[in-house]
């Protein structure tokens, strides 16, 4: 947990010294009128992330987005598990989580290999993705969910014996990538 504290100094590093928010091309979102850095922090309650203290995370979460200094303040982007919603799967189960996911201001669930092919998008669309979006436009948080072209791990992996197959979820020449973007 103590790279909740490493966090919140290393983002009061890149603001003072790097000075990095005040660049022309760092990405910002305008909320309530008033326009913030976005800042995204992924692993947000993953089982496979070593940060169990809701306590400590609400803490930084709260920082972040109402730090007495205002040039600390974000727009703040969770990058969460897939299953953030129902706290299942991939994510912490502990009901103390839901109020977690529920502070951000964006949620981002990594969806990464949750389908296979264009008809498990399709089914996992109708059941995950579309309630999970439903949940954040009533809690007035943006939902950004993800798209990936298909996955190898090929690449990272060809010397291992045995190599992995060239293709884990084929691309199908775009069109696996091009289904999600369709329906998003």
């Amino acid at each position: 947990d103590g790279v909740l504290d490493a966090l919140m100094e290393d983002w009061k590093r890149l603001v003072d010294e790097e000075k990095i928010t005040q660049h022309g091309r760092y990405i910002r979102h305008r909320k309530d009128g008033v326009s913030l850095p976005v800042l995204r922090i992924y692993g947000i309650g993953f089982k496979t992330v070593n940060v169990r203290n809701t306590e400590k995370i609400a803490e930084l979460i709260d920082w972040l987005k109402n730090a007495p200094e205002e040039r600390y303040r974000v727009f703040l982007v969770g990058g969460t598990p897939s299953r953030w919603r129902d706290l299942t799967d991939d994510s912490r189960e502990e009901e103390s989580w839901t109020g977690i996911y529920e502070s951000l201001d964006a949620i981002h669930p990594w969806h990464v290999g949750r389908w296979e092919t264009i008809e498990g998008f399709y089914r996992y669309f109708e059941n995950v993705i579309t309630p999970d979006a439903v949940h954040c436009e009533h809690l007035g948080i943006l939902y950004m969910p993800t798209m990936f072209p298909g996955f190898s791990w090929y690449n990272l992996k060809k010397h291992s014996i045995p190599a992995p197959s060239m293709n884990s979820i084929p691309r199908l020449g775009g069109k696996f990538m091009w289904a999600q973007a369709y329906q998003y």
